[in-house]
């Protein structure tokens, strides 16, 4: 059981940082999470957008003027799940799925499938990741009274319990330093530092290219601070929200993206441009309120309501957002989706 494990290892190697135990609990070849493979939809444990009908339509519009603009770019999902949005694009996709399950599933929904980004040879690329950054193993920053430390898990009484320990690498200390305003004793952040590797591994992929990252997430100052304490890591099991530590590789785990941070990253492994827009506002510009009112027309309620969940301030329109990247690709006039709003 990879919970037993877990605490033998931290019995024989002392308290395990946040990050490794998220990595065991998430992509533990034999029980982790994923590797198992996530449960996706109502009988699982977690939805995403591409389960709502009109979510594919609009987003084949920013994929054909990206591909356009990028002219002779394959397009390239990462984590597509059941592989139902890509199959939806109606173009060809390249998935890259580490999980043979998964890969399976993606295969039979007629896509090209690989194991690593490694394994592409470089070319123009359009990459679309749905949800993807959240997945990644973060670490923890924790405040305390002696200053900023960095979360590790230890074993009490059979029981996974977070405590402080000493920050593990130099990027986490300039992470600390970053999010300190946000870190007074009590607190708690995420840092991802796994993304640096992915968008390197996608800098060498893509020569020119575009990614769209499509997460929940924001700001920092959004993310964190009053209301928030403890951070924003979580576990999701039947669609309810559950205690991160409580039951690994049995539950997703999940964190919400500081979106500035991914940008800084992008830009050191060579992604020299980039737009940000709540998913709201993004999905807004690619037509889907048009779509939602076709919905309705044809009586398509189901579609209609879950296609305005998407939009909706408060909810999933300003809770999730769209990072466009770019490397040596233009970036103006703006992609579909990424138009300036209009001021009142």
């Amino acid at each position: 059981m990879l919970r037993d494990r877990i605490i033998s290892r931290i019995e024989g190697e002392g308290p395990l940082r946040v990050r490794d135990f998220l990595e065991m609990a998430l992509h533990d070849p034999r029980e982790g999470y994923y590797a198992k493979g996530a449960a996706i939809g109502a009988e699982g444990d977690f939805y995403t957008a591409s389960n709502v009908s009109l979510f594919p339509g609009a987003l084949a519009r920013f994929v054909k003027a990206a591909m356009e603009r990028l002219e002779g770019a394959r397009l390239v999902e990462l984590g597509g799940g059941t592989g139902a949005l890509a199959a939806a694009l109606q173009v060809p996709v390249t998935a890259v799925e580490p999980n043979a399950g998964m890969a399976e599933r993606q295969r039979a929904q007629g896509l090209h499938v690989v194991a690593s980004l490694e394994e592409l040879r470089p070319a123009p690329t359009v990459f679309l990741a749905n949800e993807v950054l959240d997945a990644l193993p973060v670490h923890r920053l924790l405040g305390t009274p002696e200053g900023v430390r960095e979360g590790y898990l230890d074993a009490v009484d059979g029981a996974l319990v977070e405590v402080p320990g000493p920050l593990s690498t130099p990027e986490l200390v300039n992470a600390a330093a970053r999010l300190a305003p946000h870190l007074p004793p009590g607190a708690a952040v995420e840092v991802n530092l796994d993304a640096a590797a992915l968008l390197s591994q996608m800098a060498r992929a893509a020569p020119r290219g575009y990614a769209l990252f499509l997460d929940y997430g924001g700001a920092p100052e959004r993310l964190y601070g009053e209301g928030r304490p403890g951070g924003m890591l979580r576990g999701f099991r039947r669609h309810q929200v559950t205690e991160p530590f409580e039951a690994p590789g049995e539950q997703d785990v999940t964190a919400d993206v500081d979106f500035p941070w991914i940008a800084q990253l992008a830009a050191e492994a060579g992604w020299h441009g980039h737009a940000f827009a709540p998913q709201g506002e993004f999905l807004g510009d690619l037509g889907l309120v048009d779509d939602l009112m076709h919905a309705l027309a044809r009586g398509d309620h189901a579609a209609y309501l879950a296609g305005k969940g998407l939009l909706m301030p408060g909810g999933m329109g300003d809770r999730f957002g769209a990072l466009l990247l770019a490397r040596d690709a233009p970036m103006a006039p703006p992609l579909p989706g990424f138009h300036p709003r209009p001021h009142a």
